[in-house]
């Protein structure tokens, strides 16, 4: 390569400094772009930053990426040819396809025939033809001649029948071809240089294939070529291996080196196992250039992290010196194993923080952050880093990399949309498509109706599958319960006819709550699904590239406002889909496809490339792993290098050519991933930070790192040590579970922590919770007026829960708890609560005089029972229950029922009003078919007193599964009314303590004789519950009104004997 010049350094800001000299003498005409040859976009904004920083003024400069180099090349030198656009990888595949199906049961298709199948146009053969066709390109790249030899000599097995028919008649239009020809004009000496730039830099390039360097070396016998390369070493280090690679060779050779040859040919360890793709390719290019500029410098700082560097620019092997001591103050290398990603964040913004401290002029922009697995840890460095309410801690940053998918809720719902065809329908799938706000604008609705939305899935118990008929094409039985169909015909039917649970129209039972504000809501969730099955059925056909492209652009118009907000999407996503008809076109493939192949062919697209944003535009940018990033850093953080997460492991095809024969040069991702750790060691100025998960949030078990991360703490190892213990003391942080952890807060030099809301929460730990102050400890002014109206629905509930009374209308909040997702699939068994309400339903029709068999049709309709004969068989059991416990409640019903009572009392301030029905011949009858629970008793005796407010003498009879209660005529039941109101009153004023369960078993307790100490020893075992019953303290209500003390403490038992003891007096149980 002697045309070329060859500047190589160790640090990539040396290169552009010297790149910036040569480029200072300017070019003939001003006008004409220099070009810079970079690898990635983050290389190109951060040369452009640094040579405008260098020279003052710069512009006028054009970056081509290697293969866009090449191509521009070709067409340069030979005029009127191109890279023929039908060996592009998509294309070829189609055209492939075209070729088995013209072939197939053919002689040459015999090895793929058990893989091709029958069907012609669907998903298996496209991965098949896609694999060949990327297999064929890199042989393009990496074994021209080969594919010369099959097209013009015959052989190669299937895979060279293949290329043949490629070929056959676009000869000269692939890369070998231009390449083979190409190299002769330009090696006979006619190239018009006036089609070719004036001068060519090529800069930070880590790697480039054979095919990249010859056109290089050829060019650069007639324009000026200047390469600007990171080299790690400034020795001659391009015959060293690793034990590994030396222990292959003994054993392909079948002799064995000595020790002193195997010292000498691994020079510097870690050189030697991360350094193979640099060492062939630096080797290469530098093995014909007699023009090298060697600008090396090293750092001589003394610290560990440049003590490494420094090791590996010598060629230095650890074991030529004796081990040198690690400062106590050295922290510029360190690896963090911590458990889970989430800690692995929290734990480098504490080391940030201290970076940005220490360090002096430390800036965020001066920090990266590299990860193999972005998408996954951009959620937690999210709601870490935007999680910091303190300016002081706030650190700002990026994230770059992330797939259009990732970035994009409408490419992310349109490829769900294509997910739908043969798919479950599920409620949940539906309802996520739905909450995509361009979906929700399309259709007229905003995040408050969802909820609406949430709820009549709920209650309607729609679970998955649009109908009986989409069930059938599913292989299930063609039932048409709990699907979507079923669910909107209930509530449409529900807001023109209301059945009240107990009428059928056809086979349909009405949802009757629809209210009139609603309907709007309805429209619009009736239209969303109509559109969205149409769509999912027209997805099912198989159409021709060209029409799968229109079919595609229409689903996005039928589905997604189009809007300023949605315009970048749109466009993205519909230049995305305007590729089919060019992929039809140069492929001349024009079958139909299988939908499965083209949903395939746009989730690559659509993920395949990352959003080139977020890198380098000022913060702390975090980024993927990507080989080539070798740009310089004062600080470099890796995180999550896990065991198995990198390097990359390459799984080549079988019938790769290039696996099974490698050559020296040839490409391989493991090599890339080894040497790009290599080249971020190298490109960290002051600090190198590294976490993996190493602990188990379970069990606090190990788990090891990424091999390269082993390799590193080997070689700090083997050549260091440090006072008081090993060397790997100092360097490898093991954390703690919990950022509140004690040994964050101490004298510890290693574990520290920023966070005041850590401190806070370990010095309530530490103090036993100290004296933090309850929920409420003041009161509240009385909320009525003298002679405001309670009623008595208002009274029971208060009853019910005063702690959630309290919340909610006193001061106006509701614990919603967590958000429940719907339900997918249709009920096999029914949990307790829904068993207890469908008895309880079951009992009252009986008792109206229904027979059971008339209402299967209508817990049928209503989605509650599992479909079919289970459903069947389970009402039968449960109506045979329910006959015999109606028949138990007939016993105490004799004649008709007496008329509703209807009650106005003015007592204690308050006028109390509610309307009672369900007497007969003066005893008030309440049922429920389960066991009887404090809250039935105390609703039951407020009723009760009422009755015997309004007309005294009555009896009340309770009659459960497990017992009768009855409470027995009260002659005074004002003052207890009275008293109960008061406490109401008291209640809109204050959490009370008063709990269901525990208040009731201390009152029974009390009543039964049983000393002060054991009441209160059974009140507690019903407040904390126990493994089979849940406790007061499991309602949220209660355990935020009475957080941060005993809540049976006084006045709890004086509550408790208030409200319970005259309800004891008065009652009966048999």
């Amino acid at each position: 390569m002697s045309g070329l010049r060859l500047f190589t350094s160790n640090r990539l800001e040396i290169l552009a400094r010297e790149m910036a000299r040569e480029l200072s003498f300017p070019l003939l005409s001003p006008l004409t772009p220099e070009v810079i040859v970079v690898q990635s976009q983050g290389m190109e904004r951060w040369l452009s930053q640094t040579l405008a920083s260098t020279l003052g003024v710069w512009g006028n400069a054009r970056y081509p990426f290697p293969n866009m180099i090449l191509k521009e090349f070709f067409e340069a030198v030979l005029p009127g040819r191109t890279l023929d656009s039908s060996f592009e990888p998509e294309v070829m595949a189609l055209r492939l396809m075209g070729l088995f199906s013209a072939d197939r049961g053919g002689a040459s298709l015999a090895p793929l025939a058990h893989y091709l199948g029958e069907a012609s146009g669907d998903l298996k053969e496209y991965q098949l033809a896609r694999r060949i066709a990327d297999t064929f390109d890199q042989y393009g790249v990496f074994r021209p001649e080969l594919l010369l030899e099959w097209q013009e000599q015959g052989g190669g097995g299937w895979q060279g029948d293949l290329w043949r028919a490629l070929v056959r008649g676009r000869e000269g239009g692939h890369r070998a071809a231009l390449r083979r020809d190409f190299l002769q004009r330009v090696k006979g000496g006619s190239v018009d240089t006036s089609s070719l730039p004036a001068r060519i830099s090529v800069f930070g390039i880590s790697y480039l294939p054979p095919l990249h360097l010859e056109a290089l070396e050829a060019l650069s016998r007639h324009i000026p070529i200047t390469l600007y390369l990171m080299n790690p070493c400034r020795e001659y280090w391009y015959e060293i291996a690793s034990e590994r690679e030396q222990s292959g060779r003994e054993r392909r050779g079948g002799g064995a080196a000595t020790s002193g040859d195997l010292h000498w040919e691994e020079g510097n360890p870690l050189l030697a196992s991360l350094g193979r793709q640099g060492r062939d390719f630096l080797g290469r290019v530098s093995g014909g250039i007699e023009d090298e500029v060697p600008c090396y410098r090293e750092s001589n700082a003394g610290s560990l992290l440049h003590s490494l560097q420094d090791d590996i620019l010598t060629l230095r092997h650890p074991r030529e010196a004796p081990r040198r001591r690690l400062d106590a103050a050295d922290l510029s290398l360190q690896v963090h194993s911590c458990h889970g990603p989430m800690r692995e964040v929290e734990v480098l913004h504490d080391q940030l923080l201290d970076l940005l401290e220490r360090l002096p002029g430390l800036e965020p922009r001066d920090i990266l952050v590299m990860t193999p697995d972005i998408e996954g840890y951009a959620p937690y460095i999210s709601a870490v880093f935007d999680g910091v309410t303190d300016p002081a801690r706030k650190i700002p940053f990026s994230i770059a990399d992330r797939s259009l998918r990732s970035q994009s809720p409408l490419i992310s719902a349109f490829l769900a949309i294509l997910g739908l065809p043969g798919s479950r329908f599920g409620a949940s799938q539906v309802l996520d498509i739905l909450e995509v706000p361009a979906v929700l604008r399309r259709f007229g609705l905003n995040e408050a109706d969802l909820e609406v939305v949430r709820r009549w899935i709920g209650e309607t118990r729609i679970r998955w599958g649009i109908d009986a008929e989409d069930r059938q094409r599913q292989g299930v039985p063609p039932f048409g319960e709990n699907s979507w169909k079923s669910g909107l015909q209930r509530l449409l039917l529900g807001y023109a006819l209301p059945g009240e649970g107990r009428r059928l129209f056809g086979d349909i039972l009405p949802f009757d709550d629809v209210e009139g504000s609603e309907t709007r809501v309805l429209g619009a969730l009736s239209a969303f699904a109509g559109e969205l099955f149409a769509v999912a059925e027209s997805l099912e056909a198989r159409r021709p590239l060209a029409e799968w492209g229109v079919a595609l652009s229409t689903v996005a118009e039928r589905i997604f406002a189009e809007d300023p907000e949605t315009e970048r999407d749109l466009q993205l996503l519909n230049q995305t889909l305007g590729e089919l008809p060019r992929l039809q076109a140069s492929s001349g493939y024009g079958e139909a496809v299988d939908f499965r192949l083209l949903r395939t062919w746009v989730a690559e697209r659509l993920e395949r490339g990352p959003q080139q944003t977020g890198f380098l535009v000022g913060g702390v940018t975090f980024c993927a792993m990507q080989p080539m990033r070798s740009i310089p850093f004062r600080v470099i953080a890796m995180i999550g290098m896990n065991d198995g997460a990198f390097p990359r492991i390459a799984r080549p095809p079988g019938f790769d050519l290039i696996a099974a024969h490698p050559q020296r040069g040839d490409r391989s991702k493991r090599d890339e991933d080894r040497y790009l750790f290599l080249e971020a060691l190298l490109s960290a100025w002051d600090h190198l930070h590294i976490s993996y998960c190493g602990q188990s949030v379970r069990d606090n078990s190990s788990a090891p790192p990424s091999v390269v991360v082993s390799e590193l703490l080997d070689a700090v190892e083997l050549g260091f040590e440090a006072a008081g213990g090993p060397v790997l003391d100092r360097v490898v942080i093991p954390h703690r579970l919990q950022g509140f952890s004690p040994a964050y807060f101490d004298a510890a030099p290693l574990l520290f922590s920023y966070s005041a809301e850590n401190l806070k929460a370990l010095q309530a730990h530490s103090s036993g919770g100290g004296t933090p102050s309850p929920f409420f400890a003041g009161v509240l002014p009385p909320s009525e007026t003298p002679g405001e109206t309670v009623t008595l629905r208002q009274l029971q509930r208060f009853f019910d829960n005063p702690s959630r009374f309290f919340l909610e209308e006193r001061l106006g909040v509701t614990l919603g708890g967590v958000a429940v997702s719907p339900r997918d699939r249709e009920p096999f068994a029914l949990d307790s609560l829904e068993k207890y309400l469908l008895e309880q339903e079951l009992v009252s029709r009986v008792l109206d005089g229904e027979t059971l068999a008339e209402g299967y049709p209508l817990m049928a309709g209503a989605g509650i029972l599992p479909p079919g004969e289970p459903g069947a068989v389970l009402y039968g059991r449960l109506s045979q229950g329910a006959l015999a416990f109606a028949g138990r409640v007939r016993e105490f019903l004799p004649g008709d029922a007496d008329p509703a009572v209807d009650i106005d009392l003015d007592l204690a301030g308050l006028r109390l009003v509610g309307r009672i029905e369900g007497g007969r011949q003066g005893t008030l009858v309440r049922y429920r078919y389960a066991k009887v629970k404090a809250r039935d008793r105390l609703r039951l005796w407020l009723e009760h007193l009422l009755l015997a407010a309004a007309d005294p003498g009555g009896e009340s009879l309770l009659i459960a599964s497990d017992r009768i209660v009855r409470f027995r005529p009260v002659e005074n039941p004002r003052p207890l009314l009275a008293a109960l109101l008061r406490r109401y009153r008291e209640g809109l004023c204050r959490p009370l303590p008063l709990f269901g369960q525990a208040s009731f078993k201390y009152a029974e307790a009390v009543a039964r004789g049983t000393e002060e100490s054991s009441a209160l020893l059974s009140a507690r075992s019903a407040w904390q519950g126990g493994d089979y019953q849940r406790g007061d303290e499991d309602d949220p209500h209660h355990r935020l009104c009475h957080r941060h003390g005993d809540p049976l403490a006084s006045p709890f038992a004086e509550l408790a004997l208030e409200v319970f003891a005259p309800l004891f007096e008065h009652q009966e149980e048999g």
